[in-house]
This record gives structure tokens, sequence and C-alpha cells, in this order.
């Protein structure tokens, strides 16, 4: 690589060690490689389709610009030629990786514009190969990364392959490692299986959207797609229907005795589908009656979960909306006598997700949960069952629970003085549990002033608002005090 060996990137936004090294290091060690940090104020990894120097969104042609590419071309346009002045001269390279870095925001939006530019100069490739390497090895901000593993993508081979590898299990990184992979033609259904297995956030959103546009995959990876694809922890309807398409579920729900794995993935994939999104939806899933019916009939003799009720709950919804015929059927799944007995031992043992599902499910069957909700408050006083306990409007019950407020939370430890917090965090828990019980007495005049006089002073501003609100509703004549000013 001649001069550009001998660079070295110094007092750049998001200085210190070479991100392909940490990542180098990372794999050595073991460690899953989206565990590196990316620098602070570093630009986070692009969603799917946007237009980041990484192609277009999945399934379209690579380096399309759609409806924004004059203006992206444009704003390119100093990109491209600071790049060719590199290629012209390689003390430039520094200045290069600074102002991509510097304008990380603008540079993202138009890097796709980026290089079609720098293509259609058609520029020396050896040079521009040392270019793309140089960024990739030794960038230390995550735009000229990107942009270098882009740069690969035009003049690359196969000896690259480890190393775009490598990025592409960085979540940050996957969607242009995985475009470069594609443009040198190594994106095949095996490593892109293997890369997204690896990953569980937006990295496997973009790889899951690849693989489900192809129009032939291997029963090994529709099952894949079925069972695992979908599940991300960014939002699980964003591939929801693309899985469900691919993975073909109507087909494998018509399967003689479909499995507990696939029957609890088709309730995630329906239930997601009719939750929506900005994806596709339960409208956009051609085969979403046929799959929920099949689904149905395969659940009728098995005992209910709580994953499927939530997910009932989302499509009732759905099919309320939209008066579809087969809303008699989920009404009938939801009307199971076994669901009172599952939900039950769920509010009483179970917490967080479990809780909560058995809490809505409770809500929809008419089961009534407020003692078991009270109970809990009483014994484990966690903020979650104070929510839970005040949804309720029954008098006597907004009594009980005003007066065990009244009685348990730190008032004085509350009503410290006004100020700007936000009342998020652990420190904040008393708050938010005193805000529960304050969104229940604007109906009830005088009730609770001792939680209102607390909330008045509290460091949290919102709080402070939420009191105005209570005693705004109050006729004025049952107000204990006068409030200051």
């Amino acid at each position: 690589m001649g001069l550009f060996r001998r660079w070295r990137i110094e007092g750049t936004p998001g200085g210190g060690p070479p991100i392909a090294e940490r990542l180098a290091e990372a794999e050595a060690a073991g460690r899953p490689l989206s565990s590196v940090a990316l620098p602070e104020g570093a630009a986070e990894a692009p969603a799917p389709g946007a237009s980041v120097g990484a192609g277009s969104r999945a399934g379209a042609p690579e380096g399309s610009l759609g409806d924004e590419g004059a203006g992206k071309r444009g704003a390119a346009e100093p990109l491209v030629l600071a790049i060719l002045r590199v290629l012209e001269d390689g003390r430039e390279a520094v200045g290069l990786h600074a102002r991509l870095a510097a304008g990380a925001a603008a540079a993202e939006r138009c890097l796709d514009a980026v290089l079609a530019g720098v293509a259609a100069a058609r520029p020396p490739k050896r040079r521009l190969y040392a270019l793309a390497r140089w960024l990739v090895e030794c960038g230390t901000h995550p735009v000229p990364v990107r942009c270098g593993l882009g740069l690969l993508g035009l003049v690359g081979g196969a000896r690259e392959l480890p190393l775009l590898e490598r990025f592409a299990r960085h979540e940050g990184f996957t969607r242009a490692a995985v475009v470069a992979l594609a443009r040198l033609g190594y994106d095949d259904e095996a490593r892109l299986m293997a890369l997204a297995r690896s990953l569980s956030g937006w990295g496997r959103i973009e790889i899951v959207g690849r693989l489900a546009s192809r129009p032939a995959l291997s029963p090994a990876t529709r099952r894949w797609l079925l069972l695992e694809g979908y599940k991300n922890r960014v939002f699980v309807p964003e591939t929801a229907v693309a899985c469900a398409r691919a993975g073909r579920l109507a087909e494998a729900l018509a399967a003689a005795h479909p499995d507990e794995a696939l029957l609890d993935a088709a309730a995630d994939l329906l239930g997601a589908a009719a939750d929506g999104g900005p994806a596709e939806d339960w409208d956009d899933y051609e085969d979403a009656e046929r799959a929920l019916q099949l689904w149905l009939r395969a659940i009728e003799t098995r005992s209910p979960k709580l994953t499927w009720g939530e997910s009932l709950l989302w499509i009732e919804a759905r099919l309320q909306a939209t008066g579809s015929p087969l809303l008699p059927q989920v009404e009938a799944a939801l009307a199971r006598p076994e669901w009172r007995t599952l939900v039950e031992a769920a509010l009483r043992r179970e917490d967080g997700y479990a809780y909560q599902a058995a809490s809505e499910i409770a809500r929809r069957i008419g089961f009534d949960a407020w003692p078991i909700h009270f109970a809990r408050l009483e014994a484990e006083d966690a903020p979650v069952h104070w929510r839970h306990a005040c949804e309720t409007s029954d008098p006597e019950r907004i009594r009980t629970l005003v007066a065990h407020a009244e009685a348990t939370l730190p008032l004085e430890a509350i009503a410290t003085g006004p100020g700007e917090a936000r009342g998020i965090g652990p420190a904040y828990e008393p708050h938010q549990k005193l805000d529960c019980v304050l969104a229940l007495l604007p109906d009830h005049p005088g009730l609770g002033w001792p939680l209102v006089r607390a909330a008045l002073q509290s460091p949290v501003i919102d709080q402070r608002r939420r009191a105005a609100a209570v005693l705004d509703a109050w006729p004025r004549g049952v107000w204990p005090v006068e409030p200051d000013g």
C-alpha cells in the first residue's frame, strides 16, 4: 500500500485505536463484535433502506438513489472530489477522514451518491483499493469506515472476505459490509445465514430483508426465518410479514401436525403483523387470514400460552377494525375456560413480560385481577404493581389505594422542592408510584390531599403539572389550602 501504510489518523473526531483493530481484538477474545462501542457522538447504525453508502433497500438494485437522487448527487460532489484528490496526493487522506467524521450525518445521507460518483470517474483501481483498505483498517470513526467498505465493494475481491465478514458482524457496519459483499458477488445464502445468526439488531433486520426478497430459499433457511429470523431487539414487526411470506407460514401450518415451535412462531408473526408498524403489516400479507385459520385450528387442542393470548388480542383488534369473518373464531379462542387458570397463576407468580401479558388477557376476558395486583403491591411495592392496581375506577378501591399511598410513600422525600428533573430511573421510583395515584384523583375532590401537596413540591416538573391538574379539576371550595401564588 506504499505511502498509505505510513499514514496515521490523529486529532480527528472519534480518535483512538482503529475500529478494525478493536473488532479483531473482540473476535480473538470470543466477544460479540457488536459489543465494541463506537465513538461517542458517532452516527448510529442506519436502519435498512436509509441511503448511507451501503446500497439501496434490501432487494432493490445496489446503488440506486431513489427520488432524492439528484439532491444527493449534488451534496456528494465535494466528497467525490475530495476522494479523487486523495488518489492524486496521498497526504490528503487524513483530511478526508476528518472531513467525513466531522460531517458524519450529512456524509451518511449521500454516501451512495459518493460511491456512484467515484465509480463514474473511473479512477486508478490500485490507488482506490489502497485508500479503501486504509479507511477500513485505520478509520477511527464509523462514517469513514463505512465509506471504505463501500469503496471495497467497487474494487475489492476474495481477499476482503474475512475483513468484510468481521465488519458485517457488528450492527453498526452490517449494512455497508453486506452491500460490499453483494457487489463483489459473495452474498450467497449460506454466508448471509451465518451472519444473520450472529446478529440481533438492525444488522439482522437488514440481512433478513435481503434473504426474504430472494425468489428461492432452502427449506432450512425458510424454517429459520419462521422460527428465529423475525426475532430482534429493535422491533419484531419490522420483518414479521417478510419472514412469514418467505418462510411460507401458511404452507408450514397446513402440515398434518405442526410442532409447538412453529405454533409459537406463528403466534408471534401473526400478532406482530396485526400490531403493525412502519414496515409491512396484516394488510400487506396476502396469506394472513389463511395462516390465521390454520393456526387457530392447530391450537384448538393445545394448552393455551400467554404469548398466544397476547397475539390473539392484537389479531382480534385488527379483525374488529376490518370486519373479518374470522373474528368469531378468534373470540372463541379467547373464550376458552383455561385462560382464567393460566392468567391467575401468572398474575400471582410471574414478573416482567408474563405478568404484563397476563394482565392484558385478564382485562379482555373479564377476570378481576385487582385483588391480586393490590396484594402484590402490598407485598412487593414495585412500580409495575402500583400501575396495575391503579387501573380501576371503583371508588372503594381508589380510597384503599390512596390510604395505602399516604401510609407508605415517602412523601417528605418526594417533596424536596421544585426542580426540572425528568423523573426517570430507580431514584425516582417513589415519584413514579405517586404518579399512578395522582391519575385517580381528579374525579375525587378532596381525596388524597397529602399526596397532591407532596407532588406540588416535587423536583419532577411533570409531577408538579399533574398535581396542578388535580387541583384544577377540583372545585375550589374543596381545596384544603390556598396554593402559594
